[in-house]
Order: structure tokens, then sequence, then C-alpha cells
């Protein structure tokens, strides 16, 4: 079947949640294609996880910094969207495993931010994303957290992503992974909304600091989002995961 990749720019955090169901929603009525989607976020916005209470970010000081709160339909735990590229893939599952689709998803952005010059690879960490996607509580950690397959330079994340399956009528499954490329180091900025009753706030601030890493801080220039997007969509091309075929980017 032939993919279709899109670009939907920027969209408030409930747009953008809504606009990834609906595709999952499109493919569950044999009405869609498998779609490879990238998209920014207006206002900023902290993403929680589907099981994470919202009572672990100071909602009063997102309101009034104009941060949007929006629950992700992924597990893991709260991440700061802000200069970021975040893309999505929904597509049929057709037999593959959670770690199948991860790593063949992990394997096509490598080989696009690799394009860039940004000598990143995917880990190989023993930790079993089975086991997470399973885990209500741990699923897809933040990003102070490494599994297996997950893209880092020099072992710090770079990309931190989620997964969620479907089942349809006929009991197959549709699979919505998405996840956030980092353009620099905004995402840290989080830990200045987590509420007053997270203990060892510096210490999670500290430790995302050391473990993590963004495209600025490895070429060493500031990238426009167009670049990056073309080079993941080539990536794509290149590596020819799951039959996409995709001839070019189209803007909704």
């Amino acid at each position: 079947m032939q993919w279709k990749c899109i670009d939907t720019g920027f969209r408030t955090g409930r747009e953008n949640m809504e606009f990834d169901l609906s595709l999952v929603k499109e493919l569950e009525n044999n009405s869609g294609k498998p779609t490879l989607r990238f998209y920014k976020w207006k206002p900023f916005c902290i993403s929680t996880g589907y099981h994470q209470k919202q009572n672990e970010i100071n909602l009063e000081l997102c309101k009034k910094d104009g941060i949007e709160i929006v629950t992700r339909p992924t597990g893991g735990r709260a991440i700061l969207h802000a200069n970021e590229l975040t893309y999505s893939v929904v597509m049929n599952s057709n037999g593959n495993s959670v770690n199948e689709v991860y790593c063949e998803i992990s394997k096509a952005i490598v080989k696009g931010l690799n394009i860039l010059g940004a000598k990143v690879e995917y880990s190989k960490n023993e930790n079993n994303l089975s086991t997470f996607y399973k885990n209500d509580k741990s699923s897809f950690a933040c990003f102070a957290t490494s599994s297996k397959y997950e893209i880092q330079f020099e072992g710090k994340k770079i990309v931190g992503s989620a997964q969620r399956r479907f089942t349809n009528k006929n009991e197959d499954e549709i699979i919505l992974q998405h996840g956030s490329i980092l353009l620099d180091e905004s995402h840290l900025q989080i830990s200045n909304f987590y509420s007053e009753n997270i203990e060892n706030k510096k210490l999670i601030l500290k430790k995302l600091s050391e473990e993590t890493s963004n495209l600025k801080q490895i070429l060493g220039r500031n990238l426009q989002v167009e670049e990056i997007q073309n080079a993941v969509f080539e990536g794509f091309i290149k590596s020819k995961i799951f039959g996409f075929n995709s001839t070019c980017i189209s803007k909704i």
C-alpha cells in the first residue's frame, strides 16, 4: 500500500494528539493509509503519559506561562514540547512486534539524522520494549531513561518515542508511534513546571541534563526544522521500512 507523508505544521497539543488518533481511526475503518507525519507545537506544551497523574505538574504555573497541558494516547512520563520536531507513524502491525517496529523506525530516523552529519545510533540497551509496553507505570520513561533501540549520541538520548497499539473489529492491530527529536536544550525547562510535591527536582534536572543531547549541541549550529524533516523523510525512503514508498511531504 502507498504510504503518505504529511507536514501538519504548528498546532495546539490537543489538536496534535487528536490528529494522530484520527489517523488511527482511519486505518481502523480501512479508509486511510499508513502515514508518516511531522508536526510542531504552538503554544509550547507539556504532554503527560496516558496513565500519568497531572498533579505531578504545576498546572497554575503552566497556565501563567502559557504552557498547554495535554494527555498523550501513549504511555511514559511528562515531556515539554518546545523546540523540537515531532514525528508520528501510524500503520498496521502486520504481525510485527513492539520491538521490531520500534527498531525499524529508529533505524530510519538514525539514517536521516546521519545525513545531517549527526553521528547518532540506536541503543543496544537490553531493556525490552515489550515489557515497558505492558507496564503502564514505567512504559517509555522520560528523556532521562533509555531503553533498547532508542536513538542516542555518545550514550545520550536525542529522540524520545512511545508506541501504542489499537485493535479494530477484525482483531487487526493498528500502531501509533510518535516521538520528539530535540533541536536544543529547551526540553530541560520542564523541571520548572514540576509540582511542589515532586522531590529532588534539582537531581532530576541534573540527570536530564547529563543523559540527553540535541542537534544544536551535536552539530554546533541551529538547524531549520524543514532541514531535519527532509533528512528524516530521506532516511525512511532509504530504509524502505515496512514498504515505505511515499514520494513527497505534503503540507496540511
